[in-house]
């Protein structure tokens, strides 16, 4: 029986877990799991990047203790951060955090190098102030001597993924996440590149999901290992894992972000791509995932840690039910939502501020976050079905947020379509599938697909609340933004 090892760290955990073919299923087993948060340190919010790494080894000795030895391993993480390292491949600085506030007021002076629509046509990617052409925007213009003493830029997975194996690298789904990546080559976009000023030669060769890149080293796993990259952006690994049962098929992954979008063959660089603000980033085999960045369960995330976390997601749901609907919505994309001092205040004021009932219990205020999000998705929907012109009659939701039974619901009542939850574990499982790819235990994609929808449970929600209300509650939503 051949093992594999998907590491999958998200913005606020990390788990490693294991997996292989059992018959026609795909068995997976937790064997370890770890917190990752952004911490302050100087004048930046930083990852701890020294800590991944052991978590990692922590996960891999595990492993060994079960005597169990993985054919291989593949890492996936969240997309636009990075590690800079120097001649001596040592790194330089920290790996700041895309919720640090350098960047928020550095997309007008980059966009005076490049104009907007050039920029969309070139790397199709959905405008946002934490995408990594401006951390790097924003590093040049804090200190321009590490751009300069710069060797090699590697993403978070990318970087991690040379500590356990020696080898420099750049996978192409995360990649993609840089806005560097030109849509159509699929490659790095030399030209751009340079014309904002950065050295093209820091960027490594592309490699794409599958690929072998080497051995584990001998001191964190004795026995022969590989490193094979998988979609190193946790998002092109969750897509991988849908259930679908045909190629037409709509999924929000849901995690602190939600990412909600289709799967498409090429790139979608036009103006009403670019005007609806959707992004193209690269996936699996030969893929492109159009979809739109939308704030997840973070809003929640960050309530509940401002509430000493006194209260488990469950009962939010639970309090949340109980209030009556569409009260009071919130912009859940509105910049004050990406890193306020404190999210219930932030939340409270911008109710206040638009003239809508406060919510002051941890159920009101639940309650006015669950609502928000699935006015975003219905947004998001009317968004994707008018620039690909077609109807999706289904929309998967997978990832951890899909345990959001009253999201879920309401994603159905507002959309009118049905709703597929799960699997939870979907970013790892499609880490693990492409590594069973890669090594000769399943066949292809297709085949994957068909049997991760025979090895996890899925819940389907139907609408059921085809109401005024929910039409007026959109209306609402569509005047605040």
């Amino acid at each position: 029986m051949k093992h594999v090892l998907a590491v999958d760290i998200g913005a606020s955990s990390g788990r490693v877990i294991l997996g292989h073919i059992k018959g026609n299923k795909i068995e997976i087993k937790e064997i370890h799991r770890f917190e990752n948060h952004a911490i302050e340190k100087g004048n930046h919010l930083i990852w701890q990047v020294d800590l991944l790494f052991e978590e990692i080894v922590k996960g891999i000795k595990k492993c060994h203790e079960m005597n169990i030895y993985p054919e291989s391993i593949g890492i996936d993480t969240w997309g636009v951060d990075y590690v800079l390292l120097d001649a001596e491949d040592e790194r330089i600085g920290d790996a700041i955090s895309y919720r640090d506030t350098r960047t928020e007021n550095i997309v007008g002076e980059l966009l005076e190098k490049v104009s907007a629509q050039d920029l969309y046509q070139k790397t199709g990617i959905q405008q946002m102030h934490l995408n990594t052409i401006y951390q790097l925007a924003a590093q040049q213009k804090e200190d321009i001597d590490v751009l300069k003493n710069t060797n090699t830029f590697l993403t978070m997975p990318d970087y991690l993924g040379y500590l356990i194996s020696g080898i420099k690298y750049n996978e192409y789904t995360i990649a993609s996440t840089t806005q560097l990546i030109n849509a159509e080559k699929r490659d790095w976009d030399n030209e751009l590149i340079a014309k904002i000023g950065i050295d093209p030669d820091i960027f490594c060769d592309i490699v794409l999901p599958g690929d072998v890149i080497g051995a584990v080293k001998k001191d964190i796993a004795p026995h022969d290992m590989k490193l094979i990259v998988v979609g190193s952006h946790d998002t092109a690994s969750a897509v991988v894992a849908v259930p679908a049962r045909n190629e037409n098929f709509m999924y929000i992954s849901s995690g602190t972000w939600a990412l909600m979008g289709v799967e498409e063959s090429m790139p979608s660089l036009n103006d009403k791509t670019r005007k609806k603000n959707f992004t193209n980033e690269g996936g699996v085999y030969d893929t492109i995932r159009l979809l739109k960045n939308i704030t997840g369960m973070w809003i929640i995330q960050e309530v509940r840690r401002m509430n000493g976390k006194r209260i488990s997601y469950g009962e939010y749901v639970t309090l949340a039910a109980k209030q009556q609907p569409f009260i009071s919505l919130i912009n859940p994309d509105d910049i004050r939502f990406h890193s306020p001092k404190n999210m219930v205040e932030e939340i409270q004021n911008y109710c206040r501020e638009t003239d809508q009932p406060v919510p002051k219990s941890d159920g009101a205020l639940a309650r006015c976050i669950f609502d928000s999000m699935a006015l975003v998705y219905k947004k998001a929907l009317n968004e994707l079905e008018d620039i690909c012109d077609k109807q999706f009659s289904d929309i998967h939701i997978i990832g951890g947020g899909c345990q959001n039974v009253l999201v879920n619901q309401l994603t159905a009542d507002v959309t009118g379509r049905k709703v597929i939850a799960g699997p939870i574990e979907a970013t790892a499982i499609g880490n693990l599938l492409v590594q069973l790819i890669a090594i000769g235990e399943v066949k292809d994609i297709k085949q994957g697909r068909s049997m991760i929808s025979h090895s996890f449970p899925t819940v389907e929600y139907t609408p059921q609340n085809r109401s005024n209300n929910h039409k007026s509650a959109y209306q609402r939503y569509i005047k605040l933004i």
